[in-house]
């Protein structure tokens, strides 16, 4: 890979990133924060919106979520939309690297780092590849423009730049945990001589990312307003309850949260405000009961606790597991790396749990 610059893709099942860096000055990584219709925030969801034919792609990002997507897990079956989605992507970046750097020749300077899921078939780099190719992203299909990392691996390497901060020594070992949209991916790695990784254990994961907290509250949800009604919006009415999810659990609540019950204050979800269609689905006692509330539900510490705390608990197990597994291994730090591992009430659960680390 000799292009001038170099630009990271991470490509994900719910959100997906990218960012880059000039070789020459390989400290001034720049994360992208600008997406169409979405400013300030690193990831857009990996979304598309197709015309009637789904021939031609109208929007992607968060602009295309007005519509619940359907979701294919074979992703031979998502050749073209993997391909439309990393044409959107590679537009963009195109553009972005142009701005900053006018001289530079777009794809014929620039090599790309892929990440992809670490528990996808290895047949799969080719697919990807071709999709990349076809996407604009390379000069030809056997390019050396182009290579791939799992998520893990990436994680792993990104934290040997924080090792020095920890005062880790060669044959030092560490925990890395991955917390990410869908899954938790927990890794023991060991220092080597050279700024090296080795592996102490093998990979281990389990559905408890940060999505499922959101899932949890559609739970909690559910038992107020009954889960037939809930589904009826979700079918009928997926924006709406993609915005109350985004818009009130996720930015008021999710990563606010800290678990401190002295720091918390009630908050009052309004249900006419963000599923104003919510309330012809709702029948019998809840019906009762929310007209008498106002349609108004007290999101109170408890219920913000009892929404958290499934989830919490299974990272904590398989925190534990890994740890078991690695007994013969003292663990001297842990990495946390994620869109999850913002969450404060996480980090202060685990700090509580292994302080011992």
């Amino acid at each position: 890979m000799d292009g001038k610059i170099l630009v990271a893709i991470d490509f994900g099942i719910k959100y997906s990133s990218f960012a880059y860096v000039h070789k020459r000055n390989p400290e001034n990584v720049v994360v992208n924060t600008s997406w169409p219709g979405q400013e300030g925030t690193p990831k857009v969801p990996t979304a598309l919106l197709y015309d009637e034919e789904y021939k031609n792609v109208i929007s992607w990002g968060k602009l295309a979520l007005r519509n619940e997507q359907d979701e294919v897990d074979d992703i031979d079956e998502q050749r073209s939309p993997i391909e439309d989605y990393l044409t959107q992507m590679r537009k963009l970046i195109q553009k972005t690297l142009e701005k900053r750097w006018p001289t530079v020749k777009f794809p014929q300077q620039v090599d790309f780092v892929l990440t992809i899921p670490a528990d996808w078939p290895l047949h799969t780099t080719k697919i990807m590849r071709e999709c990349a190719y076809k996407a604009g992203l390379l000069t030809s299909l056997n390019s050396n423009q182009l290579e791939f990392t799992t998520e893990p691996k990436a994680a792993a390497l990104y934290c040997l730049s924080a090792i020095k901060e920890h005062n880790l020594k060669p044959f030092d070992s560490f925990l890395v945990v991955d917390c990410g949209d869908e899954t938790v991916d927990l890794t023991s790695r060991k220092l080597l001589p050279g700024n090296e990784l080795g592996e102490v254990t093998e990979r281990v994961n389990d559905l408890c990312g940060s999505t499922f907290v959101d899932k949890e509250f559609l739970q909690w949800l559910g038992r107020k307003v009954g889960f037939k009604a809930l589904e009826k919006l979700k079918s009928n009415h997926y924006r709406q309850m993609q915005h109350l999810v985004q818009r009130f659990f996720c930015t008021r609540i999710k990563f606010k949260f800290n678990g401190d019950p002295t720091e918390y204050k009630t908050l009052k979800l309004n249900l006419q405000q963000y599923c104003p269609d919510l309330q012809q689905y709702v029948t019998d006692e809840p019906e009762k009961q929310m007209e008498k509330a106002g349609w108004v539900l007290k999101v109170d510490f408890d219920s913000v606790k009892e929404i958290f705390d499934p989830v919490i608990n299974r990272i904590i197990k398989l925190f534990g597991n890994q740890l078991d597994n690695s007994s013969n291994e003292k663990c001297s730090a842990i990495f946390l790396v994620g869109e999850f591992s913002e969450s404060t009430y996480l980090f202060r659960r685990i700090k509580e749990t292994f302080k011992q680390i």
